[in-house]
């Protein structure tokens, strides 16, 4: 933890309030004594307050200056290129303590016994039970959620239920040629693009109950998700389905607890955990990845939703590095820029 987060922490001991952080940053950072921060002054606040996980600071760099120019733009609400006293009281008071004390769910996705031990089984994803167990018993989240698949029995995915379905002249692949793993596309509106898999967690089956040796967490504020329960689209992501028409719980509940960062685990990394995590970001939320509490389906699938993540800023850490990143030994970057566009998006809709 660096020293200057020890401070803001032991001064919210005494002061019994957040409030006054931005007292403490304009004390420390505002070299010119105008009782702001410009953009110069904020890029040394955020060199202090921003560790790798090894404990090293972040090096003077061009990428991070863009990365720093992009926080205080957000945060910078009137654009005068200056936080100004009201924007240190308000939104960046806000910021800060998002940055510091965020509020944390554990998204535990789909560790089910078809994706382990059945008809849709990822090499080695057993392995990944025990990691999860570990970190339900050791760390501390403000809300745990389970997600699983539930598929009607003529659910659009099945290869067998290929035939049920319209599928679209523009399909690389026709019904009737169509086999397991094979990409057809449904005739819509929308057009859906679909992976044919075999059938697998259906609704009240053993295989779409989750594994037996998961740990479920006996937590008061603990909810559950089901997804892919209608038969003409698929839902990967734990927030809504493929199309992006019909919403799951899963926001709702998250905003209704005020969960500002999310940890994701479970199967699989190059779709259900990779999707759930995109929307993650996508709706405003700092989005972590359990890199070793994960399996992907195939190697090349998952490099490309790897890939795909780190462009849009997800964070990638270990099993080994939760317990330093929860208790805030270090901050990384990309927490404070989740947490400014968050703000700035959240201003916006109250100022509409």
């Amino acid at each position: 933890m660096s020293s200057f987060v020890k401070t803001l922490l032991s001064h919210e001991e005494v002061d019994g309030e957040a409030c006054s952080w931005a007292k403490l940053c304009l004390k420390q950072f505002d070299i010119d004594c105008d009782g702001a921060l410009n953009l110069s002054e904020f890029e040394s606040l955020c060199y202090t307050l921003f560790v790798k996980a090894n404990g090293e600071p972040y090096a003077n760099n061009t990428d991070l200056a863009d990365d720093i120019q992009f926080m205080f733009t957000h945060l910078d609400q009137d654009q005068d290129s200056k936080l100004n006293e009201l924007e240190m009281r308000t939104v960046f008071n806000k910021w800060l303590t998002e940055v510091v004390k965020p509020k944390n769910a554990l998204l535990v996705v789909d560790v089910q016994n078809d994706f382990i031990t059945g008809s849709l089984k990822v090499e080695d994803a057993e392995d990944v039970i025990p990691i999860i167990n570990s970190i339900l018993e050791t760390e501390s989240f403000a809300t745990v959620g389970y997600t699983r698949d539930w598929h009607p029995p003529n659910h659009i995915s099945f290869v067998d239920n290929v035939k049920r379905y319209p599928v679209d002249p523009s399909s690389p692949v026709s019904a009737e040629d169509a086999k397991l793993l094979d990409k057809v596309i449904f005739s819509g509106p929308p057009l859906i693009e679909q992976i044919l898999w075999p059938k697998h967690c259906l609704q009240e089956s053993h295989g779409a109950a989750f594994h037996k040796n998961l740990k479920i967490t006996d937590l008061k504020d603990t909810f559950y998700i089901k997804k892919g329960s209608q038969c003409h689209i698929d839902s990967y992501s734990a927030f809504c389905d493929n199309a992006h028409v019909t919403k799951s719980d899963l926001a709702a509940q998250l905003i209704k607890r005020n969960v500002t960062t999310v940890y994701v685990c479970g199967l699989a990394f190059d779709f259900c955990v990779g999707y759930t995590a995109l929307d993650a970001i996508n709706i405003g939320l700092t989005t972590i990845v359990i890199e070793d509490a994960t399996k992907a389906v195939n190697s090349k699938s998952g490099e490309m939703m790897r890939e795909k993540l780190v462009r849009n800023r997800c964070i990638f850490i270990t099993r080994e590095e939760l317990s330093s990143l929860l208790s805030r030994s270090y901050i990384p970057l990309s927490e404070g820029m989740h947490a400014a566009k968050r703000l700035s998006q959240l201003s916006s809709c109250t100022k509409h």
